[in-house]
C-alpha cells in the first residue's frame, strides 16, 4: 500500500499538468491520441479518465486535494492508467508538445487555464 501511495504522489506533478485539458473527457481526439501511445483501446482509456474523474482527479477544485491521489493509490486497478497517462506524457514528445498546445490554445479562449 505505501508503495502504491508513494507512485501516486509521485506522479502528481505531471497529473496537475494533464488535469486541466483532461477535465474534457468527451473529447474522442483526446481518447484516441491516449488509447494509440499507451497501446489499450479507446474504451479502456475512456473509462479511466471517466473513473479519474468520478475519485476527483481531474476536477480543477480538487486538484490539490491529495486525498484524491491516495484514495485512488489504494486502489492498484486504476494506478496503471495514471501511470500509463503520466509516462506518455513524460516520453512522448508529441504528445507532449499536442498537450500544451491544447492548454495554450484554451487559456486563450479566457477559460481559466493551470
Amino acid at each position: 500500500m505505501v508503495n502504491l501511495v508513494e507512485e501516486a504522489i509521485h506522479s502528481f506533478a505531471a497529473l496537475d499538468l494533464l488535469l486541466y485539458y483532461m477535465q474534457n473527457i468527451t473529447a474522442h481526439c483526446t481518447v484516441i491520441v491516449l488509447a494509440g501511445a499507451v497501446e489499450r483501446s479507446e474504451a479502456e482509456i475512456s473509462d479511466a479518465m471517466q473513473e479519474m474523474v468520478t475519485v476527483g482527479i481531474f476536477d480543477c477544485e480538487a486538484c490539490n486535494n491529495r486525498s484524491s491521489i491516495y484514495s485512488l493509490a489504494a486502489d492498484s486497478t486504476w494506478l496503471p492508467a495514471i501511470r500509463s497517462l503520466v509516462e506518455m506524457y513524460e516520453t512522448d514528445i508529441n504528445f507532449r508538445l499536442w498537450l500544451v498546445g491544447k492548454l495554450l490554445q484554451t487559456s486563450n479562449t479566457g477559460r481559466k487555464a493551470i
